[in-house]
This record gives C-alpha cells, sequence and structure tokens, in this order.
C-alpha cells in the first residue's frame, strides 16, 4: 500500500536472514532507525516486539504475508 505510493521496498523496513543457530530457521533482522520519528514507525515497534516473544512460540513468517 504505502510502498506504490513513494516507492519503498519490504526490505527498507526488515529482511529475514537463514540461521543457522538454534530456534527458527530464519531470523528477523531489523535495521535501526537513524531518527527518532522512524523508531516510532509501525514497522520497527512490531519487530522489536516479534524479536522478544519467547521461542515457545513458533510463527511462520514469510514476506508474502506483508504484501
Amino acid at each position: 500500500m504505502i510502498t506504490r505510493n513513494i516507492g519503498l521496498k519490504l526490505q527498507d523496513f526488515y529482511i529475514f536472514l537463514a540461521s543457522n543457530t538454534r530456534g527458527s530457521e530464519t531470523k528477523l533482522l531489523l535495521r535501526q532507525p537513524k531518527s527518532t520519528l522512524r523508531r516510532s514507525f509501525f514497522t520497527y515497534r512490531a519487530g522489536t516486539d516479534y524479536a522478544k516473544l519467547s521461542k515457545l512460540i513458533s510463527f511462520q513468517a514469510t514476506t508474502k504475508n506483508s504484501k
């Protein structure tokens, strides 16, 4: 929705990396915001909460769900 208006890609907000450690096979990598305004964006706030979740809860996260 927003990406069509201003040309941003999903990778500008967050990316999923393959992981070889315990836990899920993909890890969410959040880019640190460069301004205090971007720190209040939904994707950063939701991403940090997602990273804090217990490893007992399993989510199958793909970028297809975000489009």
